[in-house]
């Protein structure tokens, strides 16, 4: 009898440690996953570094579908949207660095004689559309920057674009210059007390005067000959 009682004590005791070594240990290992998450917020078409992802082990039960298990595929990509402290990073959540050149792409410094103005709010990494303006419509000598936010720049080149053409759309910003060369960003959220959201954009360092631009060499040659009787208005795309 009391060997019977010894044995079930016995088991009893294993079946508890091995709870607990599975709840403590195993069950981790098992149950949850590492993913790559984002370690702050993170805006739109911003690239992701180790300064603002991090990793994190998630149960299974709440693991995102595509979820980045894997850091290779973080390598040279982009926010392609907001991104919320500690949230899961996607496949979705993605996009490969804009500003990277792809095929015969290369990287174009625009001539500032050949640019009639440029949208104050833009910033490297941006896209832009190009309009083509007619030298002889030039009233005196052009301002090299107008306006400053993405929402009152379309409104700025309205009356322009009434005697201008749209050449190139969608073209992306490698960099914006000051006079002085140096690249122009926005200011940091942290100077501000404005709830604005173009506020950053219009307390930047600096007033845009020329812009590197992500070009084929064909687009840059269409450039350089129109170049002869135009200069150019660079804006946000209209959609």
């Amino acid at each position: 009898m009391w060997v019977g009682n010894a044995l079930a004590g016995i088991s009893l005791v294993v079946f508890v440690g091995g709870a607990v070594v599975y709840e403590q240990y195993l069950s981790p290992i098992l149950q949850d996953t590492t993913v790559w998450v984002a370690a702050t917020n993170i805006p739109p078409n911003t690239l992701l570094t180790a300064h603002n992802v991090k990793t994190e082990l998630v149960p299974r039960r709440i693991l995102e579908t595509g979820a980045i298990t894997n850091p290779v595929f973080l390598r040279n990509k982009r926010s392609a949207t907001l991104l919320a402290a500690n949230q899961q990073l996607t496949a979705k959540d993605l996009e490969t660095n804009a500003l990277t050149p792809v095929g015969n792409e290369q990287i174009y410094p625009i001539p500032s004689s050949w640019i009639y103005a440029i949208g104050g709010g833009i910033r490297r990494g941006d896209s832009v559309s190009i309009y083509a303006y007619p030298k002889n419509n030039t009233p005196g000598t052009p301002s090299n920057s107008f306006s400053t936010s993405k929402t009152t720049t379309q409104t700025a080149t309205s009356s322009s674009q009434s005697v201008a053409s749209v050449i190139l759309s969608h073209v992306a910003v490698e960099y914006v210059r000051n006079g002085s060369n140096q690249e122009i960003t926005n200011a940091s959220p942290n100077a501000l007390s404005s709830t604005n959201p173009y506020a950053q954009q219009e307390n930047g360092n600096g007033t845009p005067t020329t812009v590197d631009l992500l070009l084929t060499p064909v687009q840059f040659q269409q450039l350089k000959t129109l170049s002869l009787t135009n200069q150019f208005i660079f804006s946000y795309p209209s959609n």
